[in-house]
């Protein structure tokens, strides 16, 4: 087959190029299953058990303290900045750190009986940020910048659009 037309080879060319492009971005299910799975896999449960979850928009991390299960959760569209940070001087290894802008874009509180229970608690964080807590494997096989490159990819599947936190000096 042979093409005459110069403009039509280079559209069969460009739909070429976004098609191919396209077939090696990884889906938002395959996204949250690996920033879920990684998450998971190095969290650090030493006191409490701690697990994150991705349901309805929202990333969910819930603590289990006693016979207590509290929750702290951040709408992906809305999260505005990414920080993954070495904890130097803890027990754990790693802080993942997401921030939220405007109003309801985070809430935190008691989980019963499949219920958020939006509650003021005395460990919640701070309004506008959710921490995932993992341990010092975390920084095995340059997972933190593979985490930030997949929780900015997934906040833009969710229709958001976050940037890598930086400290100003």
């Amino acid at each position: 087959m042979k093409i005459k037309s110069k403009s039509l080879k280079i559209i069969l060319l460009l739909f070429l190029f976004i098609n191919t492009s396209l077939s090696f971005a990884q889906s938002k299910l395959e996204t949250e299953s690996w920033i879920l799975e990684k998450c998971n896999d190095y969290a650090i449960n030493n006191f409490y058990t701690r697990e994150l979850k991705i349901e309805d928009g929202y990333f969910t991390y819930f603590e289990k303290i006693g016979e207590n299960l509290f929750y702290e959760r951040i709408l992906i569209k809305k999260i505005s900045e990414v920080q993954i940070k070495k904890e130097e001087s803890s027990d754990w290894g790693y802080t993942i750190k997401v921030y939220c802008n405007g109003k309801g874009c985070d809430d935190s509180g008691h989980y019963i009986n499949g219920n958020y229970k939006n509650t003021v608690i005395e460990y919640s964080g701070n309004k506008g940020n959710l921490d995932v807590y993992l341990n010092k494997n975390f920084g095995n096989d340059d997972l933190p910048k593979r985490m930030e490159k997949a929780l900015i990819h997934l906040v833009k599947l969710y229709g958001g659009n976050a940037k890598v936190y930086k400290e100003t000096f």
